[in-house]
Formats: structure tokens, C-alpha cells, sequence
């Protein structure tokens, strides 16, 4: 509660709770004085039991295995970037740019890799640094000009050069109808996302057993990763129906822009088979 220091507080409890990241701002200039974010250990065991549904490393099932608690570790320091972005003044950013991987303001999908024997490689699930983008909103918020500068063009020029880059600001009004606007989906065509996701999500569920959990362990609890690797693909299903009927925005236009673009037929098709393949039992 102390307002002179800016706080990082972990909690442990069991049921489902927010991360946070909040601020405490004078109200006559809006000055963040103090920032303070809130994180909590059921999203540690929750990442661990999807870790363990997609790599099943118990081989006699008293191991350790160092990724599950490297690919943890990384997670919880991709969420303590997210929160103190909050506290700085950023939004969530869920543009699917065609860098890649653009902001820590997005709700990550860990993204895996499916080797050719079809094993599961977390190795660069979650990425140890800020984003492109998150370089260009501080430097647009934060950024001090030298006096006599004339700010408006210095300001639309940091954009600009952003959006030269395919780093655009996207956010969660944008998800519904856009298929470059996702939450916790990699890629950037959503159609081969889902494909790639569901060879994922079956390689992980043929290897589900008792390979899935400890030594001594309750066999009931492989239900436990069981149930979010099965519905591993849920967000992927969700991004690739918005390829239908969808519209892509390019930025916040202004007028006279002609800002949106329907998605071609052959994608809206392309889309449409990936998700039947979903309905499939074999998938």
C-alpha cells in the first residue's frame, strides 16, 4: 500500500482469478504515481497441466522434466510483461501481424512446434522479450521532443513507420469479425493455424495415459490435462470462423478511407473445410 514503491504481488489461491495490472494516478494531471499488478498461482498449475497433456513425459513417472518448469517460468514472465504494460497505459493487442509475434499485450497461445516423429517442442512457447509493437506505444506515449518540436507530425510519423511494418493496434472490440484479430492464436492465416493446431492436439492425445501423470497419482487424474489439451483448438475454431463472412480493418482509418476488406471466397472456403475437419472422431 506504500505509494512510493510500484509493486509486483504474487498470490497463491485455487480458484480462478484476474491477473492485473492497476495504477494509482493523480487526478489533476493523470501522472501514474504508483503501479501495482496482482498475479496468481492457479495460472501456473493450469499452464503446467497443459505442459504435461502435450508432452506425457513421464516415462516411469518420477521424473522432473526441467521443460515443464522452464515453459511455466516463461509463461508467468510473458504475464508479468502483459500486467506492467497495463500499468503504463497499454491495451491488449491482438493483431496477427505478418512479423509474427508483435506485443506482450496479447493473450498468448504457447507456440509449439510438432516434430516429424510427433513430438511436441515448447522450447519457444513463449518469447523472453517485448514485443515490436509494445517499442512503438511507448515511444509514442512516452516520447519527450526536444522543445520547439512541432509533435503532431513527429507523433504520425512513429505510426506510420509502424504501420509500414505491419504493427498495427487491434484490440478486443476488433475479434469478433476480423480474421487478423485474434485471442490466443498464433499465425496469420487462421484456416492453416487450426489445421496446424488439430495435428498438434492429436499427437498430444495419442500419447495421453498414464504417461500423463505421476508415479502413484490417481489414474481419474488424467482427466486433468486431458480436458484443456482436448479442447486445445477451441480459440483456433473461433478465429478461423471469423474468416466467414469476415472483414479485415487495415488500421483506424479516418475519412475518406475505404477502410475494410471482405476475405476472398476462396479463404471463406478454405476456412470452412478446416473447421469440418474438426467434426471429424478421427481428429
Amino acid at each position: 500500500m506504500d505509494i512510493r514503491y510500484n509493486m509486483i504481488n504474487w498470490v497463491h489461491r485455487s480458484t480462478r482469478g484476474w491477473s492485473s495490472g492497476g495504477t494509482v494516478a493523480d487526478p489533476r494531471t493523470g501522472e501514474i504515481i504508483k503501479a501495482t499488478v496482482t498475479l496468481g498461482s492457479l495460472r501456473d498449475r493450469q499452464d503446467y497441466l497443459i505442459f504435461e497433456g502435450l508432452l506425457s513425459p513421464y516415462a516411469n513417472g518420477t521424473e522432473k522434466p526441467t521443460v515443464l518448469y522452464e515453459t511455466a517460468l516463461k509463461r508467468i514472465r510473458q504475464l508479468s510483461a502483459h500486467e506492467v504494460g497495463h500499468t503504463l497505459g497499454l491495451g491488449h493487442n491482438y493483431y496477427d501481424s505478418d512479423k509474427g509475434w508483435i506485443s506482450v499485450m496479447d493473450y498468448p497461445h504457447p507456440l509449439e512446434k510438432l516434430g516429424a516423429d510427433g513430438s511436441v517442442d515448447l522450447s519457444d512457447a513463449y518469447q523472453a522479450r517485448i514485443g515490436d509493437w509494445d517499442k512503438v506505444t511507448i515511444n509514442y506515449g512516452y516520447r519527450q521532443f526536444p522543445t520547439g518540436t512541432d509533435e503532431k507530425p513527429s507523433l504520425t510519423k512513429i505510426l506510420d513507420d509502424a504501420w509500414a511494418q505491419d504493427l498495427r493496434y487491434m484490440t478486443n472490440q476488433d475479434t469478433d469479425a476480423n480474421p487478423k484479430v485474434d485471442q490466443w492464436s498464433n499465425g496469420v492465416d487462421q484456416a492453416d493455424e487450426l489445421y496446424r493446431l488439430m495435428k498438434v492436439r492429436r499427437s498430444a492425445l495419442n500419447r495421453m495415459g498414464e504417461h500423463t501423470i505421476r508415479a502413484g497419482a490417481p489414474l481419474a487424474t488424467i482427466e486433468e490435462p486431458l480436458v484443456p489439451v482436448y479442447m486445445y483448438h477451441r480459440y483456433a475454431v473461433e478465429s478461423a470462423a471469423s474468416m466467414i463472412g469476415g472483414r479485415t480493418t487495415s488500421t483506424y482509418a479516418r475519412r475518406p478511407a475505404h477502410p475494410t476488406k471482405g476475405v476472398s471466397v476462396d479463404d471463406q472456403r478454405k476456412a470452412l473445410d478446416a473447421l469440418a475437419v474438426t467434426l471429424r472422431p478421427s481428429s
